[in-house]
């Protein structure tokens, strides 16, 4: 009979997070670790979003200490899921200093930190890893300029989010609904009549505009 392995394990383990069987996949784990083998950089994510899951906070403690003891610290994968996982946690300073010793930024890691950042009305904080993600030349997404638009609006930051939006726009962003509603609710709560109505014009004007759109779609298909 096969001994089993590492990939055999991960797979198992992989398998499990997919079907949102997190116990199940911490203890498959739990019994690869009791035979003495050692789990790779492909497999750490997936205990670690398990333990995200779970809100198994003692768990990833563990993971956590596993990572650094092993040499896994220096693994964008396995640090990027840790900063994940922080953030659920709400433990924000922690996912800050994992975050700072990335080998590599990604938008999405990053992203993941603005938002948090942003929710917390942390202007100055989320500001500093905004610039700092560009200055390395990672261009921001509208996921991320959602989440920090959203994020300031719900902190009560609602200058910030305007302003924002603005700086989205500005760099040829198109919104989407989740961006509108946010910006809307910012001008709202800032009673800034002359700017909702410029975002209302807007939202009109971009409607205007995919319908011309969607109607030259519908005469290509028709002279096809």
């Amino acid at each position: 009979m096969c001994k089993p392995s590492v990939p055999s394990f991960s797979a198992l383990i992989f398998a499990l997070n997919k079907a949102n069987l997190f116990i199940q996949s911490l203890d498959v784990f739990t019994r690869m670790l009791s035979r003495g083998i050692l789990p790779d950089s492909h497999m750490l994510p997936n205990i670690v979003k398990a333990c995200g899951q779970l809100s198994a906070f003692i768990w990833e403690k563990e993971v956590h200490g596993f990572v650094c003891k092993f040499g896994f610290d220096s693994d964008s994968a396995v640090q990027a899921s840790l900063v994940h996982f922080y953030l659920k946690s709400d433990g924000i300073g922690v996912a800050r200093n994992v975050f700072v010793r990335l080998p590599e930024w990604d938008v999405v890691t990053c992203g993941a930190l603005l938002s948090a950042y942003a929710r917390e009305g942390c202007v100055s904080e989320a500001m500093e890893i905004f610039k700092a993600m560009q200055s390395f030349g990672l261009r921001p997404n509208l996921v991320t300029w959602n989440g920090m638009i959203t994020g300031f609006n719900q902190s009560g930051q609602c200058n910030e989010a305007v302003v924002l939006f603005k700086k989205m726009h500005s760099e040829g962003f198109q919104p989407d609904d989740i961006t509108i509603s946010s910006v809307l609710s910012a001008v709202g709560d800032l009673e800034m009549l002359k700017v909702g109505n410029q975002v209302l014009c807007y939202v009109i004007k971009l409607g205007e505009l995919l319908r011309v759109f969607e109607e030259i779609d519908e005469e290509v298909i028709d002279v096809c």
